[in-house]
């Protein structure tokens, strides 16, 4: 009697995973991969550190199956399309990150690492970083993923490069030692012996001493080959790959033609000819291999792309001459691979779908399973299950060659079924680590689905067992078919309108609880709070449905309070108690992402003067400082971008541009000289940090300026006070060296390198062991007005309550030409 296949696909899924029946293209390269038993693992610090050159060329052309282990998540770096930062920047980078792996073919892994931002030595990052926790999570997809050639981005010299950078190639060479050490991290599986580590260099990391880059013995590698089957070269196959880190700004284009890449071994042996110099790639490698290696010849040749299930009967033979060979690892993995394009060569076309993409534990719903299939495949469906469940067991039900099989069935969500979660987020984390609780998720690129169908199938009398998508699916006029990923979430959200509540003197203030539940229900909102505060509530029972309620609380501060949150609740009429709310992320390069909060709301007082100015804000990449100005008592209105206007300006005392606004506004040309000309007639520009490349307007500010690359990473760094006398320091909020702690991840970014005499510069920093940067904030009077550049990091201070930075950007929005009297030293 046949042996039942079950297997978890390992097919190359569509951006947003949804991808059901593959091209004859995609398949042809699946089988191309079948007869190379050889893998590559290329390993570097953050997501869109990864050369897509490299890893396309190897995937696509060798046909190696080569992944990328990305250490951090990207959580701590700049965001351009969006206010994301910090960990719900993670989430987006980590499914660009997958994306891009779909375009290219590669797998993807990430360790427990956290981006806690800039670093500049690899002892700085290993000093945030558990380093025993990440080399074994480093260990640990080695040994799952058993690779023969590791390749580092950067290399393990510190100064080079970013610390995390080198901290990345550190532990590659340490990870394959600990690896092949069966003493070392038992937990992890058994040792691996990686066959060579080689750093992929390029002549940017000798751009100081070029000589040295030309004395290197160096493996030189054209990978400017053209790719049949996707119609592109490796080059535009990886830009189109390197184009989904849409978050970082880093579309790119690329051209046919030769390319060349150059690696280097960094683990005391010779540099090979070629990346696998030496080994063995084919099915000799594990025992009866070699017996089978004419049958999968046969397979590849004899691909029909027109009829692609004419493989399958061979393949069932394959499998079943497969699972007869001793158990190995190269054996199980064939064996996997053979399972999935049985699968994919069927044209099998299956489906659970959801009415909403997202529902609550205990809810009863209808669901319509939908099932197809091209081919002259005997296929009979005998049951389907859902989330371990047997959702519908109406078989055997015989598949009709293209006619669409479908059933709409009932089903309820149990009851305990524990709420959607990016697993690495379950937990709060430390400064340098995320806290998971599943070993089994441990590298895992994203979370497993809320939802997950099997179908059991038998395919030409073969017992089949298939994973199913399980999504919701919509239409849109402009955007046509719509797919979303299916979550699990609480029927009642209990959604603070602010993360944290700022008293700047005040004893009461008000707070707005929005209230939502997918089905209408009746409670009462309650809220612990901390000793000494007090929470003014609604009195008696509340109802609410699908369209959010607004429930305003009073909170009232004692006359002292250190750092205290309030936790806010619903309790429903039967007792059931509910504490979180969903924050959803959207894009349309993603699939959208859902992050679970707790209803909690920090409260702090803080000793904080606001001016009294007409404040209106330009956003650029995107950031929260509007809502954090809010927060403090200062109405701020934000400009539409697209529409410069003089007579909109004429209306405020102040601007400020929002983070990266020179970088992201196309029109920023339009808005320069009308900024000039409000300042010059008595206004205050505030302009945030940008980066020094793609400014889309050099001329930007009344004085000559000109940005550098220079940041302090260190959030404790020392700031010296060059002119404490200056307005800025001394109006408003009286600014000393204690406003200067508690910052978080960095004093600031880009600063200037140049700039004309008449600013002045107000502060000076530095990390240790380099030169003084005075420029984190510039201050110049021009015409009646006052204008400042600041590189300060306010965009991560003001969201996370910092009561310094507070006070010393009050004081800069309070500037004006008036109090400039005396200033300066």
């Amino acid at each position: 009697m046949p042996k039942a296949i079950t297997f978890f696909c390992l097919c190359f899924l569509s951006l947003f995973g949804f991808a059901q029946t593959k091209s004859a293209a995609e398949l042809q390269l699946q089988l191309q991969k079948l007869p190379v038993a050889a893998r590559v693992l290329y390993m570097a610090a953050h997501p869109d550190d990864e050369n897509t050159r490299l890893i396309s060329y190897l995937n696509n052309v060798e046909h190696i199956e080569t992944a990328y282990l990305s250490l951090t998540r990207g959580d701590g770096g700049q965001n351009l399309i969006g206010p994301e930062i910090w960990e719900g920047l993670g989430l987006i980078r980590t499914q660009e990150l997958i994306a891009a792996r779909g375009v290219d073919h590669g797998q993807q892994f990430f360790s427990r690492a956290y981006d806690f931002g800039y670093s500049k030595h690899p002892d700085e990052t290993f000093g945030f970083w558990d380093r025993a926790m990440i080399l074994g999570d480093v260990v640990k997809v080695i040994r799952e993923f058993r690779p023969d050639v590791i390749i580092t981005r950067f290399p393990t010299t510190p100064g080079i490069t970013h610390g995390h950078h080198t901290a990345s190639a550190i532990l590659a060479l340490e990870g394959v030692e600990a690896s092949a050490d069966p003493r070392q991290f038992r937990e992890w599986g058994a040792a691996h012996q990686v066959k060579r580590v080689l750093w992929n260099t390029s002549s940017w990391f000798y751009r100081d001493h070029p000589k040295d880059f030309e004395a290197l013995e160096v493996l030189e590698l054209n990978i400017g080959k053209y790719l049949p089957l996707q119609g592109q070269s490796v080059a535009e196959n990886a830009a189109l790959s390197r184009s989904q880190h849409k978050s970082q700004g880093f579309g790119s284009k690329g051209a046919p033609g030769e390319m060349m890449e150059y690696l280097v071994a960094i683990d005391g042996q010779a540099t090979p000819d070629e990346i696998l110099a030496g080994l063995e790639l084919s099915w000799s490698r594990f025992e009866g291999g070699k017996s089978l290696d004419k049958k999968v010849a046969n397979l590849v040749e004899e691909f029909q792309p027109m009829a692609p299930w004419k493989s399958v009967p061979d393949l069932l033979t394959l499998k079943e001459d497969l699972e007869n060979l001793p158990s190995s690892f190269w054996r199980d993995e064939k064996i996997k691979e053979v399972e999935s394009l049985i699968f994919d060569c069927s044209g099998l076309y299956a489906q659970v779908l959801f009415p909403s993409s997202e529902v609550f534990p205990g809810e009863e719903i209808n669901l319509q399973i939908k099932l197809s299939h091209p081919s002259n495949l005997a296929i009979g469906l005998e049951s389907i299950l859902l989330s371990g469940q047997e959702l519908w067991a109406g078989g055997p039900q015989d598949l009709i060659q293209n006619e669409l099989f479908t059933k709409e069935v009932s089903y309820q969500v149990e009851t305990d079924k524990p709420f959607s979660q990016p697993y690495w987020l379950a937990n709060s984390h430390g400064l340098g680590n995320f806290e998971v609780d599943d070993v089994l998720n441990i590298g895992k690129a994203d979370s497993d689905p809320s939802f997950k169908a099997t179908a059991q199938m038998k395919i030409n009398g073969t017992p089949f067992s298939c994973p199913v998508p399980v999504l919701f699916e919509s239409s849109d006029p402009v955007k046509g078919l719509i797919q979303k990923p299916v979550y699990n979430v609480p029927k009642v959200e209990v959604a603070p309108a602010v993360e944290q509540l700022i008293f700047d003197g005040e004893k009461l203030k008000a707070l707005s609880i929005k209230l939502t539940a997918k089905v209408s229900t009746r409670g009462y909102l309650g809220v612990q709070t901390p000793a000494g505060w007090e929470v003014i509530m609604p009195k008696g029972e509340i109802e609410i449905g699908p369209i959010p309620q607004e429930v305003v609380v009073r909170v009232k501060a004692p006359d002292s309070a250190d750092f205290s949150a309030l936790k806010f609740y619903f309790e429903e009429s039967n007792g059931q108690t509910y504490t979180q709310y969903v924050q959803r992320i959207a894009y349309d390069h993603i699939p959208i992402q859902i992050w679970m909060h707790n209803a909690s709301v920090v409260v702090k007082k803080i000793n904080l003067a606001v001016p009294n100015r007409k404040v209106a804000y330009l956003q650029g990449a995107g950031d929260v400082i509007p809502e954090a100005l809010k927060e403090v008592g200062m109405p701020v209105a934000e400009l539409d971008a697209q529409q410069p206007s003089a007579k909109v300006l004429s209306g405020y005392d102040v601007v400020i541009l929002g983070v990266r606004a020179l970088n992201t506004l196309e029109n920023m040309p339009e808005w320069s000289p009308l900024l000039k000309d409000f300042v010059a007639k008595g206004g205050t520009v505030i302009t945030q940090y940008n980066t020094s490349f793609r400014l889309k307007d050099d001329d930007f500010a009344p004085y000559p300026l000109k940005l550098g690359r220079s940041r302090v990473t260190n959030e404790q760094a020392d700031v010296q006070i060059l002119s404490p006398q200056h307005p800025v320091l001394t109006n408003y909020n009286q600014i000393s060296q204690d406003d200067f702690d508690g910052w978080v991840q960095e004093r600031g970014l880009y600063f200037p390198q140049e700039w004309d005499e008449r600013y002045e510069p107000i502060l000076s920093m530095h990390d240790e062991g380099e030169d003084a940067l005075n420029s984190s904030l510039l201050v110049a009077p021009y015409g009646k007005g006052v204008y400042v550049y600041t590189s300060l990091s306010f965009f991560r201070e003001l969201p996370a309550g910092v009561p310094g930075a507070y006070r010393l950007f009050m004081n800069i929005i309070g500037l004006e030409k008036n109090q400039f009297k005396g200033a300066g030293k």
